[in-house]
């Protein structure tokens, strides 16, 4: 690949992070765990497994001193 597209790829997640970490937040202000349909939706966007997500919304969580999909961070 090119650099060019290589740094359009970068920007593109880095923008994509913030905005779910947005997202993220509705499921931690309800306490409530994503469904599977969700889950598929935010590991297709991210390139991660069902549990990746999971851990990313609980290290949310954790640094809001919430006990929200805890079990999942190490």
């Amino acid at each position: 690949m090119d650099s060019g597209f290589d740094d359009k790829l970068r920007r593109i997640e880095s923008s994509w992070k913030p905005a779910l970490a947005k997202v993220f937040q509705t499921y931690i202000d309800l306490d409530r765990e994503p469904s599977d349909e969700e889950l598929e939706a935010f590991g297709s966007i991210l390139g991660s497994s069902h549990n990746e997500v999971r851990r990313a919304i609980g290290r949310q969580a954790k640094a809001q001193g919430k006990s929200l999909l805890q079990n999942y961070v190490p």
